[in-house]
């Protein structure tokens, strides 16, 4: 059986690239600031409130991919998303994630045109 193999190349285009990245850059920004943080504040256990007050997103651009994260630094924040051998999983940062991560791309789309 004969087969065969095609492959395309493309020549970079540093501006469209620039461009491209910035778009992305910004929808991220803006869906885990606006949207995702909210949220997973929102869907956070509350007691005291030290784990809501340290969630926080960082996005940055990296080797030319645009990364974004979000994060908490309450020190149980993992415990309580995941659970434990005691303690049942109340997850609240990946449920954010989920419900609003195709905003992003509608975000991008709108920032293209």
């Amino acid at each position: 059986m004969a087969g065969f193999d095609v492959q395309f190349k493309f020549k970079p285009n540093p501006a469209a690239m620039a461009k491209l990245n910035g778009a992305l850059f910004r929808a991220l920004d803006e869906t885990l600031d606006i949207d995702i943080q909210t949220e997973a504040k929102e869907l956070s256990p509350y007691i005291s409130g030290t784990n809501r007050r340290s969630i926080g997103i960082d996005v940055q651009e990296v080797g030319g991919r645009v990364e974004g994260s979000i994060f908490t630094q309450s020190g149980y924040g993992g415990y309580l998303e995941v659970g434990t051998s005691k303690m049942a999983a109340r997850p609240y940062l990946w449920p954010a994630v989920e419900s609003h991560a195709p905003k992003i791309f509608e975000r991008m789309r709108r920032l293209l045109r």
